[in-house]
């Protein structure tokens, strides 16, 4: 794909049964606490994208 201007993975969506669980999992492995916390919601911004 020569000229793309898509670099690496944009979204992944991860459903789970237990939020806070899997809050607290991605938080620590991912070493920042979510960016968007809602009770049906849970997102994280990660290397460029967080300063857009």
């Amino acid at each position: 794909m020569t000229g793309s201007s898509t670099q690496g993975i944009k979204t992944v969506l991860h459903p789970v049964s237990d939020l806070a669980a899997a809050k607290a999992v991605y938080s620590a492995l991912l070493g920042v606490p979510p960016q968007t916390d809602e009770s049906y919601y849970v997102g994280n911004v990660l290397g460029l994208l967080q300063d857009r």
